[in-house]
């Protein structure tokens, strides 16, 4: 765990010493779970490319060729797959009536001379 912890931070694989207890201690915090459990370090690569780990794009059913969404909200990077962002744009508007009103004025629209 720490030597994969060590090469993630700093690019470089190195062996933790038995002295070096501040990576052990953060892997062993509680909040190291949950707040790193799914993080990912990745290094822009040429023309701005990143690579995305196998476990995951296995965890998240992405295949090559597949297409995400990016965004960048509060200098956060968020990707998520197009299905998932039309899922999350579909639960916040569910309910509040948006749908209707447009087609009432496409309607309306229509009927015009």
């Amino acid at each position: 765990m720490c030597k994969h912890l060590l090469h993630n931070l700093s690019g470089v694989a190195d062996e933790c010493s038995p002295t070096s207890s501040t990576i052990g201690d953060l892997a062993a915090s509680w909040w190291y779970d949950f707040d790193m459990g799914t993080t990912h370090v990745l290094r822009v690569g040429d023309r701005g490319r990143v690579v995305l780990p196998v476990e995951l794009r296995e965890e998240l059913g992405l295949q090559q060729g597949d297409y995400i969404t990016v965004t960048v909200v509060d200098g956060k990077l968020t990707a998520q797959s197009p299905s998932e962002a039309l899922g999350r744009v579909r639960r916040a508007l569910r309910g509040t009536g948006v749908v209707e009103e447009l087609l009432a004025d496409r309607r309306r629209e229509a009927a015009l001379p």
